[in-house]
């Protein structure tokens, strides 16, 4: 392999892991966006029952 090739390589993958992190990141947003709405809920409820 010569060093050309390699570079191209590395910074496809650089590339491909930042896509792959800043998707990871807006999951994790929409996770715990959803999870704190489900924690919301459910302590409203609890309230309500009481």
């Amino acid at each position: 392999m010569n060093g050309r090739v390699f570079k191209t390589l590395k910074k496809r993958a650089c590339f491909a892991r930042f896509l792959a992190l800043s998707t990871c990141r807006n999951e994790d947003k929409k996770i715990s966006q959803f999870t704190n709405m489900m924690l919301k809920t459910a302590s409203f409820r609890i309230k309500n029952t009481n």
